[in-house]
Parts: C-alpha cells; structure tokens; sequence
C-alpha cells in the first residue's frame, strides 16, 4: 500500500484481493473509499497520489470540492486543454485557453474562438473571447 499523508487526512491506494484471485485497487480517503484505480505503473501511481493530495490541500480538505476539481482537470487534460485563465460570463465558469484562442466550459466544451483573428494581443484575445462565449451561452 502506498501512502502520502496530509496534515489532516492520510490519502491511501489500498489495495484488496477478490474471491477470483486478483487484486483491485481502491482510492481512499480517511479510510473512506472515493475511486479506483485501473492497471497502472509505479510512476503513474504515484502521480495519482500527488494530484490527490495537491487537490486536497488547494480544497482546504472538502472532498466533494476536491473531486470535483479533479474532474475538471480530467476532462482538460482529455481535451488538451491549456487553462490559462477563468472568468465568469454570465455566471457561468469559462476557460481561456490563449495558446488555441478558445474559451471552454467547465466540461471541456468550447464556447468560442478567435481563429479569425490572427495576430491580437492576450487582452484583445480575452475580450473577443468573452463577448463571443456572452453569445453562447
């Protein structure tokens, strides 16, 4: 079982036998079960563990709040996704993404762009992209 511990919670990989055999691995917090993990290496394993435990400390040890923004990270991560900044547009969180001129919801979704535009600096890049996702959303 490998281990990193917070100042308040230990964040655990446990892992359990099953009646076939094999083994499975579980996510735990406080002893409580909160994911699983699939076949992966040492490296990844461990990497896992960091991004648990830095979410955990920028969350100030909520769970739910921590999950969530793993998820989020996740989904970024998925899409190649670069966050460089958020902002609210209409109450809703958005993404800006510089690099690729786009702005995302949380979900990954691209609410706008400024592939139109070639040349422009990050502030014309920010304001396009906010009145554009005004727009959308």
């Amino acid at each position: 079982m490998a281990t990193i511990t917070t100042n308040k919670t230990p964040i655990e990989i446990l892992k359990e036998m099953k009646k076939d055999g094999t083994s499975i691995e579980f996510i735990t917090i406080n002893g409580q079960k909160v994911g699983m993990l699939g076949s992966v290496n040492d490296a990844d394993r461990q990497a896992a563990l960091k991004a648990l435990n830095d979410a955990y400390v920028a969350s100030n040890g909520d769970i739910w709040e921590m999950m969530t923004k793993l998820a989020i990270c996740a989904t970024m991560t998925e899409n190649n996704i670069e966050p460089d900044e958020c902002v609210k547009v209409h109450g809703v969180d958005v993404i800006i993404d510089y690099n690729k001129k786009k702005a995302y919801t949380m979900d990954g979704n691209e609410v706008a762009n400024c592939d139109d535009m070639p040349t422009m600096p990050k502030e014309g890049i920010k304001a396009l992209l906010i009145a554009r996702a005004a727009n959308h959303i």
